[in-house]
């Protein structure tokens, strides 16, 4: 008999693992999208915008064609109680399970942590290789994985993740919680900025013209040594699309922050910042070399984290890394760790020799760089400028 009325609805999940009742295989960001109203009950080990809905979408939206969504989710009566955004990549053989975007901190989304714990159960029932960068030790995302992981082969690895610095009102000035010799140094760059034009910062909450503002600050970047590179949004048309996707989403919750220095009538320097929850997110930066010699990025950091104070926010989140013009605000970096596991299957034991591979690779890579010896032709390493 043929159904006839109404359209059918599109399906809240798309198919189940065999085997474990409530457990979900996610392959689409429709499919992910009709959990929104399920997402605020869900929480993560840092809540920021790399656990909200939108940014995950974006991800999704932006992913190349060898790349697709495989995340796994905790369904109970068509409730969200828990996921892992997953990615099947088809790059490499085998196939192997990475998490969603290239994010400072990697999280599972979870009600509670006994859904977490079945969450990590249903990960390794895949039977798949898993590689997630950016755990944070001892948080509860981690604490699931180490607990539940079988007798496979693990590996991991420490990096730093970007700093965070606590704020509270006397971040209103912030060249003022700087050192004698800073702060010298500060006021001398502030006095060749004055000699080059009219300093001005602004802060901008973008509506419309979002995407104006991603496309100025594309040409900035990579006008610079990221252009040189080839790390500029300019060069990466995964990242570039993500924002691309994500920022208009954003800017209509009135989340975005544009600040920019200008000397003259030319941006110096231009920050692309979010908040949620509380903090506030660098997510990208650039600067005009023309005026290095007055330190414009320094100068809009400071800026823009007074800004940041004036609104009250708990934390001012430098996202992409940690770096020392990042560390001189007086916070540190974040441990992270890059964290991967090998089943005890072909596929699993293929992953963990291309692995070590790839390791033995990078290492007389970085041997023959540090002799000055190039393998194959190309620009010369370039060093961010201030």
């Amino acid at each position: 008999m043929k159904a006839t009325g109404a359209k059918p609805r599109t399906p809240v999940v798309e198919r189940a693992q065999p085997g474990d009742a409530g457990v979900r295989l996610i392959e689409s960001g429709a499919a992910l999208a009709e959990f929104r109203r399920d997402w605020p009950t869900l929480r993560a080990d840092l809540a920021g915008p790399t656990s909200e809905l939108d940014w995950m979408l974006a991800h999704v939206e932006a992913l190349p064609g060898d790349q697709r969504l495989h995340a796994v989710a905790l369904v109970e009566d068509d409730r969200l109680t828990a996921l892992a955004p997953l990615v099947a990549s088809t790059r490499r053989f085998p196939a192997r399970l990475t998490w969603l975007g290239k994010d400072d901190v990697s999280s599972a989304l979870y009600e509670d942590e006994s859904r977490l714990q079945q969450l990590a159960v249903a990960i390794y029932r895949l039977r798949q290789p898993v590689m997630i960068d950016g755990l944070l030790p001892g948080a509860p995302t981690a604490r699931a994985l180490l607990r539940h992981c079988p007798e496979w082969i693990q590996i991991s690895r420490s990096r730093w993740g970007g700093p965070s610095l606590p704020l509270d009102a006397t971040w209103v000035a912030p060249l003022d919680k700087l050192g004698k010799k800073r702060r010298r140094e500060m006021e001398r760059t502030w006095r060749k900025a004055q000699d080059m034009g009219e300093v001005r910062f602004d802060v901008h909450l973008p509506d419309g013209d979002v995407l104006e503002c991603l496309d100025e600050y594309v040409h900035l970047e990579a006008s610079g040594w990221k252009g040189r590179a080839g790390t500029s949004l300019a060069h990466n048309h995964q990242e570039r699309e993500t924002l691309r996707h994500y920022l208009p989403r954003a800017a209509e919750r009135g989340s975005v922050r544009i600040t920019r220095m200008r000397i003259g009538d030319a941006t110096a320097a231009m920050h692309l910042n979010v908040v949620a929850a509380g903090r506030w997110w660098g997510l990208k930066g650039a600067v005009d070399e023309r005026f290095r010699s007055a330190s414009p990025g320094m100068h809009l950091f400071a800026f823009t984290i007074g800004t940041a104070a004036e609104e009250g926010l708990e934390r001012f989140e430098f996202m992409g890394g940690t770096a020392p013009f990042k560390e001189m605000w007086g916070a540190g970096g974040v441990e992270l760790s890059r964290w991967s596991v090998y089943p005890a299957t072909p596929s699993g034991t293929v992953a963990l020799m291309g692995e070590f591979a790839r390791r033995g690779q990078r290492k007389v890579s970085r041997e023959l760089d540090h002799r000055g010896v190039r393998l194959r032709p190309g620009p010369p390493r370039s060093t961010p400028a201030g």
